[in-house]
């Protein structure tokens, strides 16, 4: 049996960025991330000493919590065990760090070239953000409900965008026979979520950016998630953060639709497919943020 485009997709990458790190920017990722979590790993034995010297009755929230699981580990095999679990706080730090600064930043990115790039959208979500809250309210995640188009604008800017087109790794932890298919235990699996955002099975027009896909018929409210939509990944351990991106990507929107209109500079050539890279970016464009002027 042929592979299918999805799992030949799912082959390739790994396959690529072992042979030829340097063609997708994975060698210099790695770099990288080795010299963060060095400083990572730093910050948490110096913050295990501090904890040391507190008082019991003393709280310092996450890490206070993370430390007092080190102590009471008894299980040499769990990863909250002594040094083991110093390494595993700076690794959640290390993710926490990577995964949500360098994907919102991204993610704000194709946001901005969106608006500029369909205005007719750009000038739905400034009405809607107008009448609702004017240009001086302060907005709130509460007032997602009272801005639906602005809510479906953001979950376009995730489909269209897919930053994450293979979503998060996983791995097989035993035998598994999936489509006839024989996956081995410790195997490295990933889903294929460009090729699940663009499923005609599940979107109509894929190739076109239209926040009204995910309105109810009468734009009043944003219908519920279907199987095909998937930007933070799949399974019980998707991306940690997929709640905090989306407040985070909702209020910026807002912030910025009250103050400036995004405009593209007029010789820029719009580019809408992405660079080839550890994760979905656009190539570089000239955008102009026209400052509103309201009486």
């Amino acid at each position: 049996m042929g592979l299918s485009d999805g799992a030949r997709a799912a082959f390739f990458m790994p396959w690529l960025s072992k042979y030829f790190p340097w063609f997708i920017g994975w060698k210099a990722y790695i770099n990288d991330a080795n010299y963060i979590f060095d400083f990572w790993m730093k910050y948490t034995k110096s913050a295990q000493l501090n904890d040391d010297n507190r008082l019991e009755s003393e709280s310092d929230g996450f890490f206070r919590a993370y430390f007092d699981k080190i102590k009471q580990c008894k299980d040499p095999q769990s990863s909250f065990y002594k040094s083991k679990g110093v390494t595993s706080l700076a690794i959640v730090l290390q993710d926490i760090f990577i995964a949500g600064s360098e994907t919102t930043a991204t993610t704000l990115q194709w946001m901005f070239l969106y608006l500029a790039t369909f205005p007719v959208c750009q000038q739905k979500v400034t009405e809607e953000i107008f009448q609702k809250l004017g240009h001086n309210s302060q907005v709130t995640v509460a007032d997602k409900d009272r801005l639906p188009y602005t809510e479906a604008f953001v979950k376009e800017v995730l489909r269209f965008s897919t930053l994450a087109p293979l979503g998060m790794l996983h791995c097989t932890t035993e035998d598994v026979r999936f489509h006839d298919y024989f996956i081995p235990k410790d195997t490295i699996v990933m889903t294929n979520v460009c090729a699940v955002h663009f499923d005609k099975t599940y979107w109509k027009d894929p190739n076109e950016f239209k926040p009204e896909r995910f309105l109810s018929d009468g734009g009043e409210t944003v219908i519920p998630d279907c199987n095909g939509y998937m930007p933070f990944s799949s399974g019980k351990r998707f991306c940690p953060g997929a709640e905090l991106a989306r407040q985070t990507l909702f209020l910026s929107l807002v912030y910025l639709i009250q103050k400036f209109e995004v405009e593209r500079e007029h010789r820029c050539n719009v580019v809408l497919n992405p660079k080839i890279g550890v994760s979905a970016m656009p190539y570089p464009h000239k955008l102009t943020f026209v400052e509103r002027t309201l009486q």
